[in-house]
């Protein structure tokens, strides 16, 4: 589902329509020049982090740039958005719980190592960019909303 030459392909656009070069992008949000290469030649997928500070700097949303939407706008938050690992990890328990599944069940379903959830209380880390959109799939919200840059967890179906 997540295609990182697509990926690729939406911050190009999204950058084109703001009139800013991907060199101005990149050296704006701070992230390495060789990126966009990495996406497109590697098939590596971006980090949560880089993904969320480029859709910051863009004015897109993340589910945007992942391809979960056709819809470029987020509904931000009165707040300025915070990278904050543990309470995305709490959203998801907390989605989990109101659709009564485990976390358990939700990282088997992914094929994802049972450790995940707890790497983010323990090791401070957040999945990268492709594995949060997939546990936004399976908890049928959008990734903006799991990574506190919207409080609308439908963002991602307007």
């Amino acid at each position: 589902m997540y295609n990182p030459n697509e990926i690729s392909n939406a911050i190009k656009n999204s950058a084109k329509n703001k009139s800013i070069t991907m060199k101005q992008l990149l050296e704006e949000c701070g992230i390495n020049k060789g990126f966009i290469y990495d996406l497109e030649h590697k098939k590596s997928y971006p980090s949560c982090d880089k993904i969320s500070r480029i859709a910051d700097h863009l004015d897109c949303s993340v589910d945007y740039l992942l391809g979960r939407t056709d819809n470029p706008k987020v509904n931000k938050q009165d707040i300025a958005f915070i990278y904050d690992i543990q309470k995305t990890r709490e959203l998801i328990l907390n989605l989990l719980k109101k659709n009564a599944k485990t976390t358990n069940q939700m990282l088997a379903s992914l094929g994802y190592n049972n450790s995940l959830i707890l790497d983010m209380a323990r090791k401070n880390s957040m999945p990268s960019g492709d594995k949060l959109g997939k546990i936004a799939d399976y908890l049928d919200c959008s990734v903006d909303y799991l990574l506190g840059r919207t409080d609308n967890p439908n963002s991602h179906k307007s």
